[in-house]
């Protein structure tokens, strides 16, 4: 009999624990719903906004970004110079020289077509190459060269003395002066007047001026 109360007694209790805990959370769950849910009607019409904040660091940045072009031009113009320092002649790059002859002011010029090591040799190789040139342009296919000398161009003929006889000198293209021919005209029948324009040396610009002076010394 006593047991049968106690018994009964737990078996009320546990049900009153259940219903509050029920009633707890019914009471939680419309809690929860009057708190977020609003009563107006148009609520979920309206735009939401987010609970997020942007930073301002990001909004209005207090260091000026550049583009990414603007970042890379620099570099990128590095990398296009030392393309256009490192360009090389080929097989279809023409070498034009051009020689400036100091005692007749006459200029000089000869094209060849790059050969062999030439064909693949940046400015610094060519200019090593041609030492006693300078490159005054350098944009393959096409390379000039000049220099100036100290002498007369190819074209002229300068009538001097060798051992006694009248004798014909050129320069070359180097301007070096070279025997061209040595008369049988002995320098000794002259004049002094003429022996002495012909030690300093006769510069004529044909060959037909030069048969007309040999003639003139010979008669």
């Amino acid at each position: 009999m006593f047991e049968d109360k106690s018994v009964r007694r737990k078996r009320r209790l546990l049900i009153a624990a259940a219903f509050l805990l029920l009633a707890s959370v019914a009471f939680g769950v419309g809690y929860f719903f009057n708190i977020y849910t609003p009563d107006d009607p148009d609520y979920y019409k309206k735009p939401k906004t987010s609970v997020l904040q942007i930073p301002d660091s990001l909004i209005n940045p207090t260091t000026d970004k550049k583009p990414y072009e603007e970042v890379n031009a620099d570099s990128n113009s590095d990398k296009e110079e030392d393309v256009t320092e490192n360009k090389l002649s080929t097989p279809n790059t023409q070498l034009i020289f051009k020689a400036y002859y100091n005692f007749c002011g006459h200029t000089a010029e000869k094209a060849v077509q790059a050969a062999g090591e030439e064909a693949n040799m940046d400015e610094q190789q060519l200019m090593a190459k041609y030492s006693g040139w300078e490159i005054t342009s350098f944009s393959p296919p096409i390379v000039e060269f000049s220099r100036k000398i100290d002498a007369y161009c190819p074209k002229h003929f300068i009538i001097g003395v060798d051992d006694g006889f009248i004798t014909i000198y050129v320069y070359n293209e180097n301007g070096k002066k070279v025997m061209q021919e040595k008369t049988d005209i002995s320098a000794k029948t002259l004049t002094p007047e003429d022996q002495q324009a012909l030690s300093r040396g006769i510069v004529v610009d044909t060959e037909e001026q030069k048969e007309q002076t040999l003639e003139g010394f010979s008669n």
